[in-house]
């Protein structure tokens, strides 16, 4: 083999071991690299909620008087173009507030990877509906339960075709038995689109398909399974008041209170911080669709919650009619 080929072979076959030897490295430590930096983004023992907030959840806190506590909450993403903040410091606010109210089920939006690196600090007993969701690709709208008290029997989640991000807008669902009594019903967790202005007619009409489409499909559920359908969620809709303006889409919440109940408009027990009063429309609500009794309603508005996000939790305990369930 002449001199100048047995060293370009040399040279190749070189290359091609240093190579291997990067790609080994490459496969060994990535996943480290990766478990890693979701560790760290993860690790909440630096954080620590002020005394105020540990003292009014103390104080604020109560039971449940049903058979489900259900709670609602848009948690904000960390984005900084979203208006959104760091998510550590709100994520342990919002794990010992879980601690203090103990909800069965909880819908939850505006989930980001920042709020997925800190979910194994959430009490042990939650687990969520689609437990794994990571990268770009990450499900913004979710549902989490109470496996100690609630069984998971079905489960399943559509997009709104027409919504501007199927990784927000959506609908998750589950359908529970309590293990206490063996009583079933669905909840679901789902997230409209927002108009930008009163002649937003783009939004509007993007607004009213998925309203529509909603409706549907809670009463297919309903209808399926033969249990009441618990609906939480951000609707980015508000009750029309004298306040409410045309951009806050009251016609989405007539049209789904029209078929749908909502918790706060009938509960017998209600309650609220000193932040938003009961009477303020909101875009946030929890709706059901069969037979239910509303016990107990509460905005959790308290001054001490204000920074955890820019909607306030909203939880409702239900007691479920005993002929809707199989």
């Amino acid at each position: 083999m002449p001199e100048d080929i047995r060293m370009k072979s040399m040279i190749i076959k070189k290359a091609l071991k240093i190579s291997a030897i990067g790609l080994c490295c490459l496969v060994l430590f990535a996943p480290i690299s990766a478990f890693a930096v979701w560790y760290s983004r993860g690790d909440l023992s630096n954080e620590e909620t002020s005394a105020e907030f540990k003292l009014g959840i103390k104080k604020d806190a109560f039971k449940s008087d049903g058979d489900i506590r259900i709670m609602s909450a848009n948690l904000l993403v960390g984005y900084k173009s979203w208006g959104g903040s760091a998510v550590k410091p709100r994520a342990k606010m919002f794990y010992e507030l879980l601690e203090a109210y103990n909800p069965d089920v909880i819908g939850l939006q505006e989930l980001c990877d920042g709020w997925y690196c800190t979910l194994r600090n959430i009490p042990d007993c939650y687990k969520l509906v689609y437990p794994v969701s990571t990268g770009v690709f990450i499900d913004m709208t979710a549902l989490a339960y109470n496996s100690e008290t609630l069984e998971l029997i079905d489960f399943g989640k559509a997009v709104f075709e027409e919504g501007n991000n199927p990784r927000l807008r959506r609908v998750v669902w589950g359908l529970f038995k309590i293990r206490s009594s063996g009583k079933k019903f669905i909840a679901t967790s789902t997230h409209f689109d927002l108009m930008s202005s009163n002649n937003d007619l783009h939004k509007k009409r993007i607004m009213t398909s998925e309203a529509k489409k909603f409706l549907n499909f809670s009463n297919e559920l309903q209808k399926k399974y033969g249990c009441p359908v618990i609906s939480t969620g951000d609707y980015n809709s508000m009750e029309p008041t004298k306040k409410t303006r045309q951009s806050d889409a009251p016609f989405i919440y007539t049209y789904l209170s029209e078929s749908l109940t909502d918790c706060k408009s009938v509960a017998q027990n209600k309650f609220c911080g000193e932040k938003q009063s009961l009477n303020a429309p909101s875009y946030d609500h929890i709706f059901i669709n069969g037979m239910a009794d509303v016990i107990n309603y509460s905005i959790l508005s308290q001054g001490y919650l204000e920074s955890m996000s820019d909607h306030y939790p909203i939880i409702s305990d239900i007691i479920l009619n005993p002929n809707h369930t199989k």
